[in-house]
């Protein structure tokens, strides 16, 4: 950490980025040091007492903190995030930081390829521009790509949305409307039930 914040601090400020939130730029990296190439003293240390390969280990754990990485960059476009950093509040950082979770999920889902059921490439790829969009410096963007994100995860969770809305609208909807939204939940279910069952021969095919 001291190193490189001596020797890359002052180049990091002069990129107009306030004293602390370098700080915690450099040092938030300096812990991720720990398991990433070639340090990754932890990577090492886990290997030994495992007795596993620490390269493939190493690359396991970069996969599985991919996220992390991402976050101090949150940071550094969007200093609000730090209470006090460039006189900000923390009312600023309550209207950012519900965008920056919804980007750490849909991050985290296109990563993994799965929320809620297996997500195909087309959704894993709008979550992934979409939660890159969050991190960027404009209001606009970053709440037209939540709700894009948002729209994936209503796609994704179908199910969970018409029982969620059959049950909120019991007592005032026509039972037209509530069998209507029970029975796509039921359908919507049942296909990604399926779907999950014969995933190894859909995509085979």
């Amino acid at each position: 950490y001291l190193m490189v914040i001596f020797v890359a601090g002052p180049a990091i400020m002069e990129l107009g980025v306030s004293k602390l939130s370098t700080h915690l730029f450099v040092f938030y990296y300096a812990v991720l040091s720990a398991i990433t190439p070639p340090v990754a003293l932890a990577i090492f240390a886990a290997a030994a007492i495992a007795k596993e390969n620490p390269i493939a280990l190493a690359l396991n754990a970069l996969r599985l903190a991919s996220v992390g990485f991402v976050l101090p960059i949150a940071w550094v476009y969007h200093p609000e995030i730090i209470i006090g950093a460039d006189g900000t509040g923390i009312f600023d950082t309550l209207a950012y930081v519900p965008l920056l979770m919804i980007g750490i999920i849909a991050l985290s889902a296109a990563h993994v390829g799965h929320l809620f059921r297996k997500l195909a490439i087309p959704e894993r790829l709008v979550l992934a521009v979409g939660a890159v969009a969050i991190l960027m410096p404009s209001t606009v963007i970053n709440l037209a790509a939540t709700l894009f994100v948002l729209l994936v995860f209503a796609n994704a969770s179908w199910t969970l949305v018409c029982f969620v809305l059959a049950g909120l609208h019991w007592s005032d909807a026509e039972i037209l409307g509530l069998v209507h939204l029970i029975g796509e939940g039921i359908f919507v279910g049942s296909l990604a039930a399926q779907e999950w069952k014969w995933k190894e021969e859909l995509l085979e095919r």
